[in-house]
């Protein structure tokens, strides 16, 4: 996945756990390319804390494929992930 920065460093740190924890575990594996709305919808019906925790991680995520998609591709549309929990 791309990397993104954030001005906080505790942001950083914590969007990075997040990653770790529940990201990367299901979707480390693939290309950033690669990934479709199906893929994130199967990762968000696995996630089983809290939902506002998983609004939160899908933010992260989201904020990643739109920076990221962005940056490779400008004149086109970040991948359209799924409905957010």
């Amino acid at each position: 996945m791309a990397a993104v920065q954030f001005a906080d460093p505790n942001t950083a740190h914590q969007v990075g756990v997040r990653f770790r924890l529940h990201v990367y575990p299901t979707l480390g594996h693939l290309p950033m390319k690669t990934v479709t709305p199906s893929h994130i919808r199967h990762w968000l019906h696995g996630l089983t804390m809290a939902r506002s925790y998983q609004r939160t991680i899908f933010a992260n995520v989201s904020q990643v494929f739109t920076r990221g998609g962005r940056r490779r591709h400008p004149r086109q549309k970040p991948l359209p992930l799924a409905h957010r929990p």
